[in-house]
Parts: structure tokens; sequence; C-alpha cells
């Protein structure tokens, strides 16, 4: 079966039930006012069995990225912990929760976004915060609550769970 692939605004959603089979919500929740009417949204355009994939920074992001990046990429709240991010997604089923951006890795994210940025060298920095990252990747830890910088989480759809109720 072919992998059809779907980007929208998410201020200006319809009225989609039961579409999607997966939902990647990567980076966005941290910049929506409203997070819980998305979170709603989505939950409700997923279909039964179907997925819902969220990465999101966790509240000590902001001490590794810094307070001028926070403010430039417009996020509206600190990051979430767990127990925030599953609340939104309430009668899903938690399939899987990991911290990332350990301490290690965080290093590499703290050098670019608190120096390298600022040279205006796109591909230069990029290719540093890249390398940066590949090279303490593999060794990143510790990843859990007091020292990560962000939350992967999946939830899945009940096949039992009514479309209505998720609105």
């Amino acid at each position: 079966r072919a992998i059809a692939l779907h980007r929208a605004n998410v201020t200006e959603l319809g009225t989609t039930r039961d579409h999607y089979d997966c939902v990647l919500l990567m980076d966005i929740l941290e910049h929506i006012n409203d997070d819980s009417k998305l979170a709603a949204w989505v939950t409700g355009a997923t279909k039964k069995g179907g997925l819902i994939c969220v990465s999101v920074p966790s509240p000590r992001y902001r001490q590794v990225f810094g307070e001028e990046f926070h403010s430039e990429v417009g996020h509206v709240r600190e990051g979430y912990n767990a127990a925030q991010l599953t609340a939104l997604f309430p009668g899903l089923e938690l399939v899987g929760l990991w911290y990332n951006t350990g301490l290690v890795s965080q290093f590499g994210c703290w050098i670019y976004y608190r120096y390298l940025r600022k040279f205006r060298l796109p591909i230069v920095g990029g290719l540093m915060l890249l390398a940066c990252q590949v090279l303490f990747a593999w060794t990143d830890f510790p990843n859990d609550p007091k020292y990560s910088c962000s939350i992967f989480a999946i939830f899945r759809k009940s096949f039992a769970t009514n479309s209505s109720d998720a609105s």
C-alpha cells in the first residue's frame, strides 16, 4: 500500500474524522496556545487503531538551548513533563514514552544554539551540529526526566474508541 503524506497548517484544520493511520506532531505542541484543542482534533482525525507520535521539549530544554532561541522560535510554554503530555491524549493507549537529548548530546546543541548559529553560516553551523550529535549520540546518557531536553511518545487510538468522544 502506498504511503500518502499530508502537511497542514494546524491553525486551519477542518473537521476530518477517523481518517489518518498515523499523525506526527514533531515539535508542534509547544507552539500552540490551545494545545488540548489540537490534541483533541488529532485524536478525532486518527483512525481507530492508528498512532499519534509526539515530540516535545521538556522543561529543561530552555536551559540548554537558551532564552534567545526559545523566544525566536515562538514557544508558548516551557515544555512538557510526561504527565502533562499524556494528559493531552486521554483515553489513548500510551505505547511508549522516551526521554531524549540527554546530557551528552546536549553539549552539541548547547554549542550550536548558543554560539555557532550566531555566525550566520547555516551550512557550516548545521554540519557542526550534525557532527556533534553523531559523535555524542551513541554515548547519550542519562536520558530521564531530570536530565533530558525532550520527550518522544507514541499513543494508539483504541479500536473501541468512539471518535465523538475525542472532541
